[in-house]
C-alpha cells in the first residue's frame, strides 16, 4: 500500500480527470445546470393567452366524458387539443393542494410553467443524444448548453403549452428514430410479433408518435418519415434480404396501430368517430390562418397578406447570428462526408433535415405567422 502523499495524489488527480472526462457525466451536469437554473426562474414568466384554455380543457373534457357535455364553441379549435400534457399539470396541482380546486390563481400557472419546462429538458436530452451521434458521448453535453442558449426555445419554455411539448416530442422522435432505423439495417432474418426487442420497440415509437400528434396535429407525418428514412440509407446497399421489406412493413403496422390508439384515447371527442375527428383536424389545421395583425418590418399587416420570407426573417433575427453560421457550415460538412457515415448516422442526418426543412417549408408555404 502506498501512503506517501506525493504519490497519492497524481493518482486522485488521474482518476478524477476520468470521471469528470466521462462524455455522460458531463452531459448529466450540464443538464442538471440548466434545470436548475430554469427552475429557480420559473416565477420570472408571465402568462401566455392560451394557457387559460390548457388549465380549463382538463374540466371540458372530463365533463364530455362524464355528462355528455359538448366542448365549447369557443375557441373553435379546441376539439383538436389533446389532453394528456394538461392532465399532467391539472394532476400535480391537484395533488399539491387537495382535491377538488378548480380556481384559476397565479399558483396554477407557475405549477404548469414549471411542468412545461422539466418537460422541456427532455428537448436537452435529446439534443445531446443526437449530437453524441455525430460526435461522439464527450462533446454531447455542448448540443444541451447550445440549445439552451437559443432565447426563443429558453423563453417559450415555460409559457407555452402547445409548441414546446410539440418541438421536446419531435426532436426526441428524430433521437429514437435513427436508431429505430439503423435497427432496420440487421433485420435479415425472419421476424414474428411478439414479447420480442422487435415489438416492443415498435410499439413504443408508435406512443412516441401518438404523443407527438397529440401536441401538434401535424406530427402525424413522422409515420412517413420512418420509411422513407430507412429507404434513402439503404440506397446503393445491396445487403437487403428477402425478409427486410416485409419486416419493415410489420413494424410500421405496429407503429401505426399504437399511434392511432394513443391519438384517440387523448382526444375524447375523436371516440365516437375517430377517422373522421382525424380528417377534420387534419383539414383544420392544414388552412387554420391568423386573422389578425403581425408587426413586422415595422408595420402591422394582416396574417394572410405576410410576404412569404416572413419566417426566414424570424429565424434570422430570433437565432443567434453564430449558431446559423456553425449550421451552415455542419450542413455543409454532413452533406461532405456523407458517404462515410455509419447507417445510424446517416438516418439521424435524414431525420434532422427532415425535421428542419420540412416544417419551415410547410410554413412557408402556408404562409404560417408563428
Amino acid at each position: 500500500m502506498n501512503t506517501n502523499p506525493i504519490n497519492v495524489v497524481p493518482q486522485v488527480e488521474v482518476r478524477n480527470q476520468r470521471f469528470f472526462n466521462n462524455g455522460f457525466i458531463k452531459t448529466a451536469m450540464a443538464i442538471g445546470l440548466i434545470a436548475t437554473i430554469g427552475l429557480s426562474t420559473v416565477n420570472n414568466y408571465g402568462v401566455s393567452w392560451d394557457e387559460p384554455i390548457h388549465i380549463k380543457n382538463v374540466g371540458w373534457n372530463y365533463e364530455l366524458i362524464l355528462k355528455n357535455q359538448p366542448l365549447p364553441k369557443h375557441p373553435a379549435d379546441i376539439k383538436y387539443y389533446g389532453v394528456a400534457f394538461d392532465i399532467a399539470a391539472e394532476t400535480l396541482y391537484q395533488l399539491k393542494n387537495g382535491f377538488p380546486r378548480i380556481e384559476i390563481n397565479r399558483d396554477r400557472f407557475v405549477l404548469k410553467h414549471a411542468v412545461t419546462f422539466l418537460f422541456s429538458v427532455l428537448a436537452y436530452v435529446s439534443v445531446a443524444g443526437i449530437v453524441g451521434i455525430f460526435c461522439g458521448a464527450e462533446y454531447a453535453w455542448l448540443g444541451s448548453i447550445t440549445l439552451a442558449l437559443f432565447p426563443g426555445f429558453w423563453g417559450h419554455s415555460f409559457f407555452n403549452p402547445k409548441d414546446i411539448p410539440f418541438a421536446v416530442l419531435f426532436t426526441l422522435s428524430t433521437w429514437m428514430g435513427a436508431y429505430l432505423v439503423e435497427g432496420y439495417s440487421k433485420l435479415d432474418e425472419k421476424v414474428k410479433i411478439g414479447f420480442n426487442r422487435f415489438s416492443i420497440t415498435s410499439i413504443l415509437f408508435g406512443v412516441l408518435v401518438g404523443l407527438l400528434t397529440i401536441a401538434r396535429i401535424g406530427g402525424f407525418v413522422f409515420l412517413g418519415f420512418i420509411p422513407f428514412t430507412y429507404i434513402v440509407t439503404r440506397v446503393g446497399t445491396e445487403k437487403i434480404t428477402r425478409y427486410t421489406y416485409k419486416n419493415i412493413f410489420i413494424s410500421w403496422i405496429l407503429i401505426f396501430i399504437s399511434w392511432a390508439i394513443v391519438t384517440t384515447v387523448c382526444h375524447p371527442v375523436s371516440w365516437s368517430n375517430p377517422v373522421g375527428w382525424f380528417l377534420e383536424a387534419f383539414e383544420y389545421h392544414s388552412n387554420h390562418g391568423w386573422v389578425g395583425t403581425v408587426l413586422f418590418d415595422g408595420k402591422f399587416i394582416l396574417g394572410s397578406q405576410l410576404p412569404w420570407y416572413y419566417l426566414p426573417r424570424i429565424v434570422t433575427i430570433t437565432v443567434p447570428e453564430i449558431f446559423l453560421l456553425l449550421f451552415i457550415i455542419g450542413l455543409g460538412l454532413s452533406v461532405y462526408k456523407y458517404s462515410q457515415f455509419s447507417n445510424l448516422q446517416k438516418a439521424c442526418l435524414i431525420l434532422v433535415l427532415l425535421q428542419i426543412f420540412s416544417l419551415s417549408s410547410y410554413g412557408i408555404v402556408k404562409g404560417s405567422t408563428l
